[in-house]
């Protein structure tokens, strides 16, 4: 059984040691959630195309990439840029894009080492400048390399547009929303909450769901993680009891991600993926002291010092994050699948009809970076 809270119709389990209840509620009819899964039709605009060298399982072998809103095609063909010898016939595969995604780059060998001694496609003393990108919910990767006098340069370059694009497709699976850390006057069962907002919740098999989150002070020896429906709080999902023991993970600083009690969580910035990790590890220090139950003039002074922060995230969101992605539109269908605007015709028309390519390999899990 996947970690995590089950929602409705899942099996419970005890609260008191980091486990989740869902409360007896009828089942949701409009959760948003969609299929993020790796194999889903790649479209939407063309971003960058270039050529890269790709580790197939075997070998580095040279493939032209091409970069899309929603995802990447990787084409194996005649290479341009003498990263090996020209293939015979164009092959190519389609990758979505999954939110619980990383793209970092390596100096040493990402694979621990796998790659030693292999005969790699470089010539004349060529240096690689390898670079992966992690798919951790699905336990996938991908390793590329650039090539040549300028590879660090343009290896930056390839995971800056990387990063990019996962940002702006992560940011266009949310609703427009403010984090929020009042009370909601008519819900009473709010009336706990330090921080509020929506965030991207990894179901397993690529199944994403979008629930609203509210986090609890502490009562006793638990905190809560509470889900609704909608930020109206009128539609209660299930909730994640928190104890000292739970596990709470700070993934990469690239990403958005982080875990709680083992399930993917991601936040629509990194910033708020900050604040949420922060805002957990202080209740959780709290449980960790036995620290008694917060008073009500405690609690307000605690939701404002969340309010002061989450405000300084809204005003970092507004200057500096990507734009909101026009032609994925992430129109939500009732099967709950998410539907683009347009088809990847560059891709189909740089290819023939799709065969196998190299599937992805084995990625190694991201270093759990110190907590706070």
């Amino acid at each position: 059984t996947r970690p995590g809270t089950p929602l409705p119709g899942k099996a419970a389990r005890r609260p008191g040691l980091g486990a989740e209840v869902a409360p007896e509620v009828q089942p949701p009819r409009a959760l948003l959630h969609f299929d993020a899964s790796v194999g889903k039709p790649v479209e939407g605009s063309l971003l960058r195309s270039g050529t890269l060298a790709m580790f197939d399982g075997e070998e580095m072998q040279p493939l032209t990439v091409l970069i899309f809103t929603n995802g990447f095609f990787v084409v194996a063909g005649p290479s341009p840029d003498g990263l090996g010898q020209a293939s015979a016939p164009s092959l190519h595969q389609s990758f979505a894009w999954s939110p619980f995604a990383e793209v970092r780059s390596f100096e040493g060998d990402p694979l621990n080492g796998y790659l030693e001694g292999m005969d790699m496609p470089a010539t004349h003393g060529d240096r690689f400048c390898k670079f992966a990108l992690n798919l951790f919910a699905q336990n996938a990767g991908f390793v590329f390399a650039t090539c040549g006098s300028e590879a660090s340069a343009e290896r930056d370059s390839w995971v800056a547009s990387l990063a990019h694009a996962l940002q702006s497709f992560t940011k266009a699976l949310f609703p427009r929303f403010t984090l929020s850390a009042q009370p909601l006057p008519a819900v009473p069962s709010t009336a706990r909450r330090l921080l509020a907002g929506y965030l991207l919740r990894d179901e397993g098999r690529g199944m994403v769901s979008v629930p609203y989150c509210e986090l609890h002070a502490h009562d006793g020896e638990i905190a809560t993680l509470v889900f609704y429906e909608r930020e109206s709080c009128q539609r209660l999902l299930g909730r994640v009891y928190l104890t000292a023991a739970t596990l709470i993970s700070h993934l990469p600083d690239k990403t958005n991600c982080f875990q709680v009690d083992g399930a993917y969580y991601c936040a629509r910035t990194q910033p708020e993926k900050e604040l949420w990790h922060r805002a957990l590890n202080n209740i959780q220090v709290k449980l960790l002291n036995c620290a008694p139950m917060p008073t009500r003039s405690q609690l307000k002074h605690w939701r404002r010092s969340v309010a002061e922060c989450a405000a300084k995230v809204e005003e970092s969101r507004a200057s500096s994050s990507p734009p909101r992605v026009s032609d994925i539109k992430a129109i939500r269908s009732r099967n709950g699948t998410l539907v683009g605007a347009a088809a990847a015709a560059s891709a189909a028309s740089c290819s023939p009809a799709p065969v196998q390519a190299p599937a992805p390999v084995q990625a190694p899990a991201p270093v759990q970076a110190p907590a706070p």
